[in-house]
């Protein structure tokens, strides 16, 4: 393993990780098929219903319309009703294709990490 100097604190030194391996995370849009992350972290501050879909087959980055108690074409599964998940960033070891809340959606309000550093597509 090779190190290098701590850039917070030049009297130590950490492991030094390439790029490519570090930890990435993104914000997805609700109803938007993702690529399976490693977890996902809430960020639930205005306490509403979150929901995933674990089933999707759509590309990366199409909407994914099927309404959380609609149902959906062959193959696409329906939303799970994760319920209110309180806090602000809670982390949740689950690997979804998408997720939708009850109201007011907003990037940001789940994020999806990917503990390889790299999104896969």
């Amino acid at each position: 393993m090779a190190w290098k100097q701590d850039p917070n604190d030049p009297s130590k030194i950490v492991p030094d990780v390439p790029q490519y391996l570090q930890p990435t995370a993104t914000t997805p849009p609700s109803g938007t098929v993702q690529p399976r992350p490693s977890y996902v972290i809430v960020n639930n501050t205005r306490n509403n219903s979150i929901l995933f879909n674990f089933t999707t087959t759509g590309s990366v980055n199409s909407e994914f319309d099927c309404a959380p108690a609609g149902t959906c074409g062959s193959g696409e599964g329906e939303y799970v009703n994760f319920g209110t998940i309180t806090g602000s960033l809670s982390k949740i070891d689950i690997s979804p294709t998408a997720w939708s809340g009850s109201t007011g959606n907003t990037a940001g309000d789940v994020i999806f990490v990917y503990n390889d550093g790299r999104i896969p597509s």
